[in-house]
C-alpha cells in the first residue's frame, strides 16, 4: 500500500544521507527512468514525490532529481560496455555505474533483484571479462558496517599522503616515483575514493610492471592493466606536451605520454613504460585532468 511505500523511501532517503561522510562532494548518480519505477502497486517514485513532505522533496530534487544520470555517463565514456546480473543484460543501470565509476549501490529494501549485501555481475569492457560484488546498501542499520569496511580496505595502514609516499617503495616495488609526486599527491584531497582509486590504480600498474619483467617473451600492451589507459593525442602533445614532462630519479626530464584514467572522479595518472632510456615503469604525475586540445 502507499504508506509503506512512503515508509521504504524513507528508509532510502535515510541510507543516502547516511553515506555522505563516504560520498564527500561526490554527486548522487541515479537512472534517468528513476521516477517511473514502482515502489508499490500503481504506485511509482513520482507520486511518491508529489505526496512527500516539502522538506524531503526539496531535498530528493536537489540531490537526487538533478543526477548526473548513469545512462548518460556511460555514453559519453564508453563506446562499447556490457554489464549482466545473471542472464539479464544490466550495461544501463547503475549496477554497471557502480562498477564502472567506484561507488555503491542503494536500493529499496524488500526488492526481489537487489535483496543481497553483496550482488555479483559480469562486466566485459574492452578488456578482459571481470566479475566484481557489489556493495548493495538497503537498510540504514548497514552503514556503519559498510564504512567501517570499506575505511579499513582503502586506508589499511596509510592515514595520509606521505604514507602512501614513505611506503611506495614496500607497497609498489615494481614502480618508480618521479619526486614531483610527492607534492601532487599532497594537493589532492585525502578522501576514501580518491585513495582507493590512486591504490587501485597503481597496484595493477606495479603487478603489470612485475609481469613484463618476469617473462621478456610479452610484448607490453599497457591497455591490458586492468584499467583505462590511453597515449595522448599527437595534437594535445604538440599544444600541451610540456605539461607532461617531469624530472625523473635519474635527474633526466622525460615526457610521460601514457596515462590512466577514472572517469567519475577525472584523476588522472600518468605514466612512462620501460624503454632503451629507463629501465623502470615510471609515475610521473598523479592529479586532476591536465590539458588536452579538446579540454583546456
Amino acid at each position: 500500500d502507499h504508506s509503506h511505500a512512503h515508509q521504504l523511501m524513507d528508509e532510502l532517503v535515510s541510507v543516502i544521507k547516511s553515506l555522505k561522510f563516504l560520498q564527500k562532494e561526490d554527486p548522487v548518480c541515479t537512472s534517468a527512468r528513476l521516477w517511473e519505477k514502482k515502489i508499490a502497486s500503481e504506485y511509482d517514485v513520482f507520486q511518491w514525490l508529489n505526496k512527500a513532505n516539502k522538506d524531503q522533496m526539496r531535498w530528493f530534487r536537489v540531490v537526487v532529481w538533478k543526477g548526473p544520470h548513469v545512462e548518460t555517463l556511460l555514453d559519453e565514456y564508453f563506446d562499447y560496455y556490457e554489464c549482466r546480473l545473471q542472464d539479464e543484460d544490466v550495461s544501463s543501470s547503475s549496477l554497471a555505474g557502480v562498477f564502472v565509476f567506484g561507488g555503491i549501490l542503494t536500493s529499496l529494501q524488500n526488492s526481489d533483484r537487489y535483496d543481497s549485501e553483496r550482488i555479483c555481475i559480469r562486466c566485459q569492457g574492452e578488456g578482459e571479462r571481470e566479475v566484481s560484488k557489489i556493495i548493495n546498501v538497503f537498510n540504514a542499520e548497514q552503514v556503519a558496517d559498510v564504512i567501517e569496511e570499506l575505511t579499513k580496505g582503502i586506508y589499511q595502514d596509510i592515514s595520509s599522503w606521505y604514507d602512501l609516499w614513505t611506503q611506495r617503495d614496500v607497497l609498489f616495488p615494481a614502480l618508480s616515483f618521479c619526486e614531483c609526486v610527492r607534492e601532487q599527491l599532497a594537493k589532492l584531497d585525502f578522501s576514501p575514493i580518491n585513495i582507493k582509486i590512486i591504490q587501485e590504480h597503481l597496484s595493477k600498474m606495479n603487478r603489470y610492471s612485475e609481469k613484463i619483467t618476469k617473462d621478456e617473451e610479452i610484448l607490453p600492451d599497457y591497455q591490458q592493466m586492468g584499467l583505462e589507459a590511453t597515449r595522448e593525442t599527437k595534437i594535445t602533445l604538440k599544444h600541451y606536451g610540456y605539461q607532461r614532462e617531469f624530472v625523473c630519479p635519474d635527474g633526466k626530464k622525460r615526457r610521460f605520454e601514457w596515462h590512466s584514467k577514472q572517469k567519475g572522479q577525472n584523476l588522472r595518472i600518468h605514466f612512462r613504460p620501460p624503454d632503451s632510456d629507463n629501465k623502470r615503469f615510471l609515475i610521473g604525475y598523479i592529479g586532476p585532468h591536465l590539458d588536452t586540445y579538446k579540454y583546456h
